[in-house]
């Protein structure tokens, strides 16, 4: 199994996503690691040998991490939630992306247009009081959007000035910069492997305007 020295650096990783990225934007993908070649080899080699970043993003079809760094199979280890929220299960996946998969780099996406943020901020334009949406016939998406209105609610109050689409992302990017806090706070593993520089955490947002992922 390969450890973390035998991976590029966190920052090497970095790079070379981001390359990905202008090439996704640019309509020049190289489509790598797709092939029926690498399918095989995902079927008896461990992806700890070759996964490089593991992915915080949202359930989002619009946003699917492979294709917009033009990655390919064991390339992420990617968790998706609806908002990109960091439930206890979300953790635990980031984690074990990190620590047993051996990603030298984690990535925190947000994204323009978030359809749980904009859920979040509606109910605070309605309410003008920072409580959370209400939802009886939905409670489970309901618990999700709850963990999502402290962030929104403070964002929305320091900006109130702004239209309801600036509201959004500008929530969106809060809530992912969050969320790189509470990983660090939550899970220990994490936060040696960070503190000692052997990973980098970085929010992002990705705007669906443009395919442009840009670090927050």
């Amino acid at each position: 199994m390969n450890t973390f020295n035998e991976k590029p650096s966190p920052q090497e990783v970095l790079e070379n996503l981001l390359q990905g990225n202008n090439r996704f934007i640019e309509g020049k993908p190289n489509h790598p690691h797709v092939n029926v070649e690498r399918r095989k080899l995902a079927s008896c080699a461990s992806q700890a040998n070759f996964a490089v970043a593991t992915v915080l993003s949202c359930s989002d079809s619009r946003v699917p991490p492979e294709i917009i760094f033009d990655c390919g199979i064991m390339d992420l280890f990617v968790v998706r939630l609806a908002g990109n929220v960091l439930s206890e299960c979300a953790l635990a996946s980031i984690e074990y992306g990190v620590i047993h998969v051996n990603t030298p780099l984690l990535l925190v996406i947000a994204h323009s247009q978030c359809g749980a943020i904009t859920a979040v901020v509606d109910e605070f334009l309605k309410s003008n009081d920072g409580s959370p949406p209400k939802n009886q016939s939905e409670p489970n998406i309901q618990k999700l959007l709850n963990l999502l209105a402290p962030t929104v609610n403070e964002t929305c109050k320091c900006n109130n000035n702004l239209p309801k689409e600036e509201l959004v992302n500008l929530s969106a990017k809060g809530n992912a910069k969050n969320i790189v806090e509470q990983i660090l706070k939550l899970s220990p593993g994490i936060r040696e492997l960070h503190n000692n520089g052997t990973i980098k955490i970085v929010p992002t947002f990705y705007e669906l305007e443009t395919g442009r992922v840009h670090l927050i």
